[in-house]
């Protein structure tokens, strides 16, 4: 990307991928009150798949996936599966037995880092451009 590339439409996915992270566990917290951890970690994970196959369908990048080999396409399952489905329900799960304030410290420095440091950079850089 060049410096006349630069635009603060660029800081907008940024912000809103902030956003979202920032807002994981407080609303995960608050939904976890009427509904069970795999029960969230399933509906994550299954807007996570849809927005993905949006994308690769708007990109229109989705006869890719059909070159992929069986194989491939296993694996890819098989560590999404254990990988990231594990993740969500352990995180949920401890999310509704422990206080929201000690859940998640590195997470809220990431997004304190990305909401204060990096727009300055861009800016500072749009600035020079």
């Amino acid at each position: 990307m060049t410096r006349k590339d630069r635009s603060p439409v660029l800081l907008f996915p940024l912000i809103l991928a902030t956003l979202f992270w920032a807002l994981g566990h407080p609303l995960g917290r608050i939904i976890l009150q009427t509904v069970h951890p795999f029960q969230l970690g399933t509906l994550t994970l299954s807007i996570g798949f849809l927005c993905v196959l949006l994308y690769l369908a708007a990109a229109r990048r989705l006869p890719l996936l059909a070159r992929m080999s069986g194989r491939d396409i296993v694996g890819s399952l098989a560590l999404g599966v254990l990988g990231f489905a594990a993740y969500q329900i352990l995180t949920f799960s401890a999310l509704a037995r422990i206080p929201i304030s000690t859940s998640s410290p590195p997470t809220d420095k990431i997004t304190s880092a990305m909401l204060t440091v990096q727009p300055i950079q861009i800016q500072r850089g749009l600035s020079r451009s």
